[in-house]
């Protein structure tokens, strides 16, 4: 039997990330992004990475704000 032969969501975001200047947030289970009052926050039981064209990914946590994605 053969493992999964497609793309991962990393490779797609990357691919993405070639033609746009949008940032990624690529959230794992458990994890929301939430906008209230005027921030943007990253909620949930886990993290995040950060994914920007030209960049390494970064990992945020909850709690982290996200505001500076959004400007």
């Amino acid at each position: 039997m053969y493992g999964h032969m497609g793309e991962t969501q990393e490779e797609r975001i990357l691919q993405f990330l070639e033609e746009n200047e949008t940032p990624v947030a690529g959230l794992r289970e458990g994890a929301i992004i939430r906008v209230e009052s005027g921030s943007t926050v990253l909620k949930g039981s886990s993290g995040a990475r950060i994914f920007r064209k030209g960049q390494e990914p970064v990992e945020i946590k909850p709690g982290d704000k996200l505001d500076h994605l959004f400007g």
